[in-house]
């Protein structure tokens, strides 16, 4: 089994049901025991102005980083996800799979850290 770290952002006034349905959709379709932050506001690292609500999820599952990340850029795209547009109604980033952080840029942030801190690390398969 592969451990991934997930970032969950949203900026649209549907974020509430966008982030809800992708904790729905993560435990029905990939892990049923995934956890997950609860769900907190930080300000745009881009324009320090817009609002963004955020989420970090821990997944465990039987699918490499290439087929996982795949699957989340799918279902941002699913979401109403245009690449580049300032309204972003689902950001689904793995910024820790395997234990390995491959998104230091996002590893480094309070919008990622906060969610982070905040899951259950007892649960955590490996450690960082």
């Amino acid at each position: 089994m592969h451990e991934a770290i997930v970032c969950v952002a949203s900026n649209t006034d549907e974020w509430e049901v966008l982030i809800e349905a992708f904790k729905a959709r993560v435990v029905g379709e990939v892990d049923a025991t995934a956890t997950f932050s609860p769900i907190y506001s930080t300000l745009s690292i881009t324009d320090g102005i817009t609002p963004y609500n955020n989420m970090v999820g821990r997944i465990l599952c039987s699918m490499g980083f290439e087929e996982l990340n795949g699957l989340m850029k799918q279902w941002e795209g699913e979401a109403g996800r245009i690449p580049r547009s300032k309204s972003v109604p689902l950001d689904i980033d793995i910024v820790i799979f395997d234990g390995r952080v491959v998104r230091p840029r996002d590893y480094s942030q309070e919008y990622f850290l906060s969610g982070y801190r905040a899951l259950d690390h007892d649960r955590s398969r490996r450690e960082i």
